[in-house]
């Protein structure tokens, strides 16, 4: 019997458990979307215009909730953060915003022709600014042709054709010319001049206005100033901004110091986060996240930490099923053998709905190579799906890495393989030093687990009034207690 055939014959038209990323199922967002208990407070919060932070670990669902909490806003959405370097500044997450704030505008200025003939003189120039600037175009020509269509009117377009002939001796006239378009951008947005009285061809095919080849300033908060108060005027409301995946830029590497690094410059920026003509929403992992909190403050936002518990988790996966079968299938126990066993599915996923659509893809799969005739998930295949799972977890995509770490280094791996030597899930520094022979390193193994949320300190006291840790992945206790050697190269 084929995979197909056998999951159909559970009831589902869709194979329910092949997606594990937000992405891969937008068009069905409103059909399996459940509020976690995080939902309503954020909701809330950026109905009444305030900037809001939503941090939470990978697999969340961070990225559901952050477009489904403003399914119902104008958005500029912004994922892709590779024109900031890695070492971040203001500046050049300004530069950030304003392209993506310049996109958005020129849509609106094109889908609402009228609105052009009402921009003041100020206002077209600041759109000319952007579009040489801050628009996606290809080539300068791009560029210029869009700053006609916003700056020149048809009769001043009849002049460009007259005139373009001329260009080559009027560039030659004008070579030795001060940097006019720089002057004229700068002077209209009450900026510092930055004359620099190079030669340049002043004479483009649309450079008859002196405003229409600006230089860039460096003064970008004030130019971003200025387009959200534009931005305002066109729309009738603030600009809004969602920020996903800041924390997933290829070039972090999954660094935890490398990200709470980069991410830091916006993180503690309050005039900007709170600037009146913007709403800022972001989503973040938290672990480089909860390592910037010492600079940031976190009293002044609206900061909600996305966690599932039992009965949430739950009403997800049976909204889901229900949705992939055409309400055929009620709930996760109806196809179980044992509908306990669910509750070793929430012990293992430990309240994350990624790991839990993982493990029950691995438990249907354990099933068909078992039993394709089986109409029920049995206890066997539970387990072996769950043993499997285990093994084929790739630790690095939840635990952070060190981008120069050597191979033999203190990484997740290495943690794990010492932890795997316990004889308990709980454990002191002594225990630790005993029984993994960690040695002198035993105090920088501790730290390192405790800072990427491995471990966690416990409230009790261990001999002589230890400290007492406890192993806090459900994955990691597993493989301790069923004897699962986990390694990097599986």
């Amino acid at each position: 019997m084929s995979f197909e055939k056998f999951y159909k014959k559970f009831g589902f038209d869709k194979y329910p458990f092949s997606a594990f990323t937000a992405e891969n199922e937008l068009e069905d967002l409103k059909d399996i979307f459940v509020q976690p208990s995080a939902y309503s407070p954020i909701r809330q919060n950026i109905e009444s215009g305030a900037p809001a932070f939503i941090y939470g670990e990978r697999g969340t669902g961070k990225t559901v909730l952050l477009k489904e909490i403003t399914n119902n806003k104008k958005t500029i959405d912004i994922d892709n953060f590779s024109s900031v370097p890695v070492e971040s500044s203001s500046e050049k997450i300004y530069d950030l915003f304003l392209i993506g704030i310049t996109k958005s505008l020129l849509l609106d200025l094109s889908s609402k022709r009228v609105r052009k003939a009402f921009l003041a003189n100020d206002e077209k120039i600041l759109v000319s600014y952007l579009i040489k600037f801050y628009a996606n175009h290809t080539t300068m020509e791009l560029a210029h042709e869009k700053i006609k269509s916003i700056q020149q009117n048809p009769l001043k377009a009849l002049a460009v054709k007259i005139y373009n002939p001329f260009r080559s001796l009027l560039n030659n006239i004008a070579s030795s010319t001060i940097d006019i378009a720089s002057d004229a951008v700068l002077k209209h947005l009450n900026l510092p001049s930055t004359n620099t009285f190079e030669a340049r061809d002043f004479f483009k095919e649309l450079s008859l206005d002196k405003i229409s080849d600006p230089e860039q300033s460096p003064e970008n908060y004030h130019i971003l100033e200025k387009t959200l108060a534009l931005y305002k005027k066109i729309n009738g409301q603030k600009a809004v901004f969602c920020l996903d995946k800041i924390d997933e830029d290829h070039r972090l590497e999954n660094d935890a110091d490398k990200i709470s690094e980069f991410i830091k410059p916006l993180f503690t920026d309050n005039k900007f986060l709170l600037h009146r003509d913007i709403q800022i929403v972001i989503s973040v992992w938290s672990i480089p996240f909860n390592r910037i909190l010492p600079y940031f403050r976190k009293n002044k936002f609206c900061c909600e930490e996305i966690k599932w518990e039992k009965d949430e988790l739950e009403k997800l996966l049976d909204t889901r099923l229900g949705s992939f079968s055409g309400s055929k299938v009620s709930s996760m126990k109806s196809i179980m053998a044992n509908p306990n066993d669910f509750d070793k599915l929430w012990n293992i996923s430990h309240g994350n709905p990624r790991d839990m659509l993982q493990a029950l893809n691995y438990i249907f799969k354990a099933q068909h190579k078992s039993n394709k005739n089986s109409e029920l998930l049995t206890e066997s295949a539970v387990q072996t799906g769950i043993a499997n799972f285990v093994k084929g977890f790739s630790f690095y995509e939840y635990y952070p890495r060190k981008s120069t770490a050597r191979k033999n280094s203190m990484d997740v791996y290495s943690y794990i393989s010492h932890l795997s030597k316990l004889d308990a899930p709980k454990f002191t520094a002594n225990a630790l030093n005993e029984q993994a022979k960690t040695g002198s390193s035993t105090t920088n193994y501790i730290v390192g687990m405790e800072s990427i949320g491995l471990i966690v300190r416990c409230e009790e006291k261990g001999p002589n009034g230890s400290t007492m840790y406890e192993i806090r992945d459900p994955k990691v206790l597993y493989a301790l207690s069923e004897k699962i050697d986990i390694r990097r190269e599986r």
